[in-house]
């Protein structure tokens, strides 16, 4: 199986650098160009997927529908954002400031953000908790004989359309990563970025064709926020 891996184009609050999660934020301008430049290198290039899908929020769906030309992804709630509680709608940089909000050490330190956010706010999701359904997804839709080929025995192609941290729970898994301060380590998908997968259901291994791609204009790459260099 080939897996193509997306994030999300670029929405306001991530021009904004505000933290989304499940809220459900609209791409905008420039994140609708992304996607639809990528679908557009893709129908030049011949690349058409057996199978799409997608978070239900929809600036992941709507990411999926242009890149793919698929107009149904199949969603799964599985591949939403992590929930990042009353956090959301808040900024960046201002919560590294603050310093007592989880969301001070999200990146650098993902065991301690775990610890702090149980007790900042019990509706907000874990690492530990995007990397169970995010290992849930992979096990039920991806890892079984019948998802790999088609009924010809030709090796499918699937596009995955997630989010920043749920993308990267999905790599970390992918790539048998065990300590989870080690989340971050590669770097984050840029907005409407793709990695590239093969999946050997044989031998149960992931193996990383390309990573960290983009198909669309280098303008737009370049002014797209960055949250994690």
């Amino acid at each position: 199986m080939e897996i193509y891996l997306l994030r999300h184009g670029v929405t306001e609050w991530n021009d904004l650098y505000k933290i989304q999660g499940a809220s459900d934020i609209q791409l905008n301008k420039d994140g609708i160009s992304m996607a639809k430049q990528t679908g557009e290198y893709f129908d030049k290039e011949g690349i058409t997927f057996d199978a799409v899908y997608s978070s239900p929020l929809s600036r992941a769906m709507n990411s999926a529908k242009l890149v793919s030309r698929n107009d149904a992804p199949v969603s799964d709630a599985r591949l939403r954002e992590m929930g990042f509680g009353k956090q959301e709608g808040m900024s960046v940089f201002a919560m590294k400031e603050a310093g007592d909000i989880p969301f001070s050490c999200f990146k650098e330190e993902p065991s301690k953000y775990d610890e702090m956010v149980k007790e900042y706010d019990p509706h907000a999701e874990t690492f530990v908790q995007i990397l169970a359904r995010a290992g849930e997804f992979l096990k039920d839709v991806i890892e079984t004989k019948e998802a790999a080929l088609e009924e010809d025995g030709n090796e499918r192609r699937i596009l995955i359309s997630g989010h920043g941290a749920l993308d990267q729970a999905l790599i970390f898994i992918m790539k048998k990563k065990e300590n989870i301060d080690d989340f971050w380590k590669g770097g984050l998908l840029p907005n409407c970025g793709i990695d590239i997968i093969k999946y050997n259901p044989q031998t149960g291994e992931y193996t990383f064709v390309k990573e960290m791609e983009f198909y669309y204009e280098t303008e737009l790459f370049e002014k797209a926020p960055r949250l994690l260099k």
